[in-house]
């Protein structure tokens, strides 16, 4: 319990040296967040529109820059949100906030093997040929 709080402390801190901008961006990734968490728990996924992997249009430098904000704004988000936000829910949350701009992207659901034999899975971000979320998928075998 202590924990908690000093965690909520140290968060509430870091919040408080953002510049205004940022501030902002962050609340709006929390409630895309908060949105994309509620969403997995009531809807399979055949009703959330996943599909396997396809070509998208390549974006301009501005819409590519705005993808990478927004991607950003929700990774920070996900370490101080008091819910589970795993890479789906961030997936879905930073397409649910570009789709609102009007950018186009796709998650994508893949695999990998760990070293003990067991399958280990991930879901990303894609706008263009870039990762938006998920971090490094090098390791991972798409879903088509």
């Amino acid at each position: 319990m202590f924990e908690t709080w000093v965690q909520l402390a140290s968060n509430a801190l870091r919040w408080l040296k953002l510049p205004r901008s940022e501030k902002g961006e962050i609340l709006i990734a929390i409630g895309c967040l908060a949105r994309s968490r509620w969403s997995l728990s009531e809807f399979t996924p055949s009703e959330m529109g996943f599909s396997g992997a396809a070509n998208l249009p390549r974006l301009d430098v501005n819409d590519l820059a705005r993808a990478h904000s927004v991607g950003r704004a929700i990774s920070r988000a996900a370490r101080i949100v008091p819910w589970r936000s795993d890479c789906l829910v961030q997936a879905r949350a930073a397409q649910a906030w570009l789709t609102g701009e009007g950018i186009a992207s796709q998650i994508r659901l893949g695999a990998r093997r760990l070293p003990d034999g067991a399958f280990g899975a991930h879901a990303w971000l894609v706008c263009g040929q870039d990762i938006i979320t998920g971090g490094d998928v090098s390791e991972f075998q798409p879903f088509t």
